[in-house]
């Protein structure tokens, strides 16, 4: 069955707000108003707009860069202002780590951008805040929140509310009750709420979001494509997830059916190289020719004057050997004078001249040793001797190499002329002897790997017979073939491997001078790149990344997963409350937008649930934006007016003016920060 195959779309470009328009419209309706300003504060995007509309004004990339213009001068860039281009090539800072508020610096650039291009361009907002918070967020985030508005800003009020508790509240309404699960960008919550109230001390969080699907998406694919490692870059992860990624309703089962046709390749771009003319290939040629003929020349130039030197330097050796007596002080002297130790380095040193230059070699001097029995020498000259025999049998053994390379050369010039289809036909057995030993050696590091193969058992053996053999095999060594006894033990034949490619390559090279259409036909060594060889094929990658919700330990996680930990908070409640929040089981959030999430979920909570009982799965209609929409209806009511901090109550009690008293449907419920004191002492592990 043929896969289907799909070309990158691209992620969907970030919308420029109409500022124009946004500053028309503030002059005209909201300038002169209280309306408050409505700031859905997401870890991944951030939606801004004025309470009471339909739609944010603004949902743009929550992240700030920092780049120089031309002028040298250092320029902030936020969300959608960020070119595509180098959104993943500049220094990229959020105001979130780990889905907490941590970075307020790059938050008051945030909050500059919102309220510049929503047209208020005075010293302080005279608006009141309406902004989304963490479930459970600590006190700390919370005090330099209202700082930064009321001191950089000088709002008149401030209020703050869970996004995923707006979120319920604008689908179903006030006094409702369910338990909420929020898939977050870098975190995942469960938040039971019963007739209304949302009660934080049984909410519980999976460090798990968006964000890290996406990363493991993308290592997993530039790990198994690691050729294409630039082009697969966190755009195209995107772009996966949001495409073509779908929750599995039963993992394992979703696996085999994987291999019966729901495969998909992605075409990563490719361009085919063009090839060259006749006329560029014939200039090409003409160009090579002419820088071989002067190197060609250059070489020949330096090759002489080397031997120029070689032979003025063998003219005086000699005229010096011939002219002073070896045994005599003069000779000593000439000998120090020309950095040689004693007369034979001496006739080393002349023979190695008239052999570089081609010259007759004294063999007799040479080997002079040879002959003369060990008796008649001293230690000295007997450790000498063993030298020049070992010399003599090498150079006896390239001569015949040599011999036997020239004969072989011969024969295939001969058979290359007088029968060119045997000559070919005997270079493509030579080939394929070639291929069959590079087969071999792969299949045998394969065994190797198993330790009960039998090429692993015969490998430990010779390393176990190397180590009790004596010190009285004194032969080893002595033919050639002994040193292949190394080989077998080693496992990498990294040697053998490169010495089989360079002779593949020179075969491969003579065949396609005499077979044009050898190219097509060899296989990966010669075959051009194709557009198949850009090709990512995506099987279990598109149900493992939201699998990891459910499955922590997909990705090296300690933490339950999403069932388990669902299965906990309902086990917090009597059985009566439970039912009612199984009856209501509401998921939000923008990463939930995976094919078949909600689904997935209905059929974990069913098989927690007891038999016969009811529950009832739903997703939020917009999951990305309702947050924003409920809690701009928030805004608009005397509700919120009450619960606000104003600029006032702040001056007076601080930050700690956040109490149960100002809590509200959709509010983290306050709890005082402990002074450094009253932090009880860890336990020690051993009571």
């Amino acid at each position: 069955m043929e896969i289907p195959v799909f070309d990158i779309k691209g992620l969907p470009v970030q919308v420029q707000p109409d500022q124009h328009k946004l500053r028309n419209l503030y002059t005209s309706r909201f300038h002169n108003s209280s309306i408050p300003i409505v700031i859905d504060n997401g870890s991944f995007n951030c939606r801004a707009g004025w309470a009471g509309m339909p739609d944010p004004s603004l949902i743009f990339r929550n992240i700030v860069a920092r780049q120089k213009n031309n002028q040298d001068i250092q320029e902030v860039l936020v969300g959608s202002e960020i070119p595509e281009t180098d959104l993943y090539k500049l220094s990229i800072r959020s105001p979130f780590e780990r889905g907490i508020l941590q970075h307020f610096h790059t938050q008051e650039h945030v909050l500059d951008y919102i309220f510049w291009v929503l047209g208020i361009q005075d010293s302080q907002v005279n608006h009141p805040l309406l902004i989304t918070e963490t479930p459970c967020a600590p006190n700390y985030s919370r005090d330099l929140l209202l700082e930064l508005a009321f001191e950089a800003y000088a709002v008149p009020s401030v209020n703050l509310g869970i996004d995923a508790i707006f979120s319920l509240r604008k689908n179903k309404g006030p006094s409702s009750s369910a338990m909420v699960i929020s898939f977050g960008h870098q975190a995942t919550h469960i938040l039971p709420c019963l007739d209304g109230e949302f009660l934080p001390q049984y909410s519980k969080r999976i460090n798990i979001g968006g964000i890290h699907c996406t990363q493991s998406l993308l290592k997993f694919l530039q790990t198994r494509y690691f050729y294409a490692k630039n082009m697969i870059l966190w755009p195209l992860a995107q772009e996966i997830i949001y495409s073509h990624c779908y929750t599995a309703q039963n993992y394992f089962s979703e696996l085999e059916s994987l291999k019966l046709g729901k495969q998909r390749k992605i075409q990563l771009p490719w361009v085919m190289t063009q090839q060259p003319s006749e006329e560029e290939i014939r200039k090409k040629q003409q160009q090579r020719k002419e820088q071989g003929r002067k190197l060609k020349e250059m070489a020949m130039k330096k090759s002489e004057e080397k031997r120029k030197l070689a032979i003025n330097e063998l003219e005086e050796l000699e005229s010096f050997i011939q002219s002073v007596k070896k045994n005599s002080s003069d000779f000593q002297e000439g000998l120090v004078a020309r950095g040689i130790e004693n007369y034979d380095e001496l006739k080393r040193k002349i023979n190695s001249l008239r052999s570089r230059l081609n010259l007759e070699v004294d063999e007799t001097e040479k080997y002079n040793l040879i002959n003369i029995p060990d008796e008649e020498l001293t230690a000295d000259l007997v450790k000498q001797k063993r030298i020049q025999k070992i010399q003599k049998a090498a150079r006896e053994a390239r001569e015949q190499r040599k011999a036997k390379a020239q004969e072989e050369q011969e024969r295939t010039d001969k058979l290359k002329v007088d029968d060119p289809d045997a000559y070919l036909k005997d270079l493509h057995k030579q080939r394929q002897e070639v291929l069959q030993r590079m087969e071999e050696r792969k299949k045998l590091k394969v065994e190797l790997q198993n330790r009960n193969s039998r090429p692993s058992q015969r490998r430990l053996r010779i390393i176990a017979d190397l180590g009790t053999e004596g010190a009285s095999d004194d032969n080893f060594g002595m033919k050639d073939q002994d040193w292949n006894i190394y080989r077998e033990i080693h496992n990498d034949n990294q040697e053998e491997d490169e010495e089989d490619q360079n002779l593949l390559l020179d075969i491969d090279t003579k065949i396609g001078t005499m077979d044009t259409n050898h190219l097509i036909t060899i296989g990966d060594v010669w075959r051009p790149p194709t557009a198949e060889d850009y090709q990512i094929l995506l099987e279990v990658d598109r149900i493992r990344p939201p699998e990891i919700l459910f499955q922590p330990s997909i990705i090296g996680l300690e933490q339950a997963g999403l069932s388990q930990t669902l299965d906990q908070v309902f086990k917090l409640f009597p059985p009566a409350q439970a039912q009612k929040l199984a009856s209501c089981i509401f998921i939000t959030g923008a990463s939930a937008i995976f094919p078949n999430f909600r689904e997935r979920v209905e059929i974990e909570v069913l098989g927690m649930r007891p038999f016969d009982s009811y529950s009832c799965v739903e997703n939020a209609k917009d999951l990305a934006t309702d947050a924003w929409r409920g809690a701009s209806e928030f805004a608009t009511t005397l509700e919120f007016k009450d619960t606000a901090v104003s600029i006032d109550e702040y001056n007076e009690y601080g930050p700690n003016v956040f109490c149960s008293k100002r809590r509200h449907f959709a509010s983290n419920l306050y709890y005082e920060t402990p002074e450094r004191g009253d932090i009880p002492a860890k336990r020690s592990k051993n009571r």
